[in-house]
């Protein structure tokens, strides 16, 4: 329950940021709420132990996301699944190319992780204003094993959540990993950053649940 309001209140803060900018830049007089963009918390940090629900209840509140988004007549989120192990081989910064072919499918493939990455940040944290994508339109990334993204410095991963939690960002993380203190221990410069994601400890079932 808690992962699902946190999904829908994000996605349609989105939509109502960019309703709220494009009344100021049609000319539209602004009210004291439509001054300034809202400080974003649009990442969240699922963790506990194997067989807890993580990844179901992350598949569920997206279904109910989607169902929201149809009733309320909202534009439906972009959502690409990816896994930490994936980038073993490949490297961790070629999730910023696979982000745009999944985000921006219609778009030239960039040149480098570079490129893909400033790609990336004007359309997801709304660098220079944002670019492409459906007016309204937010953009979720469900990252599985989250802790296996790891590079020098862990700049990726500090990249998406900080991308998460820019004024003008379309953009929502999921992490999902096992370690209750993975953020605390390898993150823990997104907290002053004002980049922290909410934390949802999943805990074991008891024996009395599994009768």
């Amino acid at each position: 329950v808690r992962l699902s309001s946190f999904l829908t209140r994000r996605v349609a803060a989105v939509a109502e940021q960019q309703q709220r900018r494009r009344r100021r830049q049609s000319g539209v007089s602004a009210s004291d709420s439509d001054e300034e963009d809202d400080k974003n918390n649009n990442s969240v940090y699922l963790c506990g132990a194997p067989g807890t629900g993580k990844t179901l209840t992350v598949k569920r509140s997206l279904m109910a996301l989607s169902e929201h988004c149809e009733a309320a007549d909202l534009p439906q989120p972009a959502v690409h699944w990816a896994s930490g192990t994936d980038y073993h081989v490949a490297g961790s910064k070629k999730i910023f190319a696979d982000l745009l072919a999944a985000f921006r499918p219609g778009a030239s493939a960039a040149d480098d992780a570079a490129g893909a990455q400033q790609r990336l940040e004007r359309l997801l944290a709304g660098t220079g204003g944002n670019k492409g994508g459906e007016p309204g339109q937010s953009y979720v990334l469900v990252l599985d094993e989250c802790d296996q993204l790891l590079n020098r410095n862990h700049s990726v991963l500090y990249t998406l959540f900080t991308w998460a939690a820019a004024a003008r960002s379309r953009f929502v993380v999921v992490g999902i990993a096992n370690g209750v203190d993975f953020p605390q221990r390898c993150l823990r410069l997104l907290g002053p950053a004002g980049a922290a994601p909410e934390v949802l400890v999943f805990q074991a079932y008891d024996a009395a649940q599994l009768r």
